[in-house]
């Protein structure tokens, strides 16, 4: 999460926030479902560095930037 938070800051910068959240919240939905069926390590190491973005593009940083952007 701390590394995909540099992306994720860029993206929070340079795009709407919201679309950033949505995305995230998206691929945080399907992380989940596809943690659901990991039967492998390796399968769910990689399931974590999925959620781990989209764990960054959802959580508090992410909606303060929302906050201030939109109440300017």
């Amino acid at each position: 999460m701390a590394i995909a938070s540099l992306g994720v800051g860029w993206l929070l910068d340079r795009r709407d926030p919201r679309l950033v959240m949505t995305a995230g919240s998206l691929l945080a939905t399907a992380s989940v479902l596809v943690w659901s069926r990991v039967q492998t390590a390796v399968g769910l190491y990689a399931t974590f560095v999925v959620l781990g973005g989209a764990m960054a593009a959802v959580t508090y940083a992410p909606a303060f930037t929302v906050v201030a952007k939109w109440f300017t």
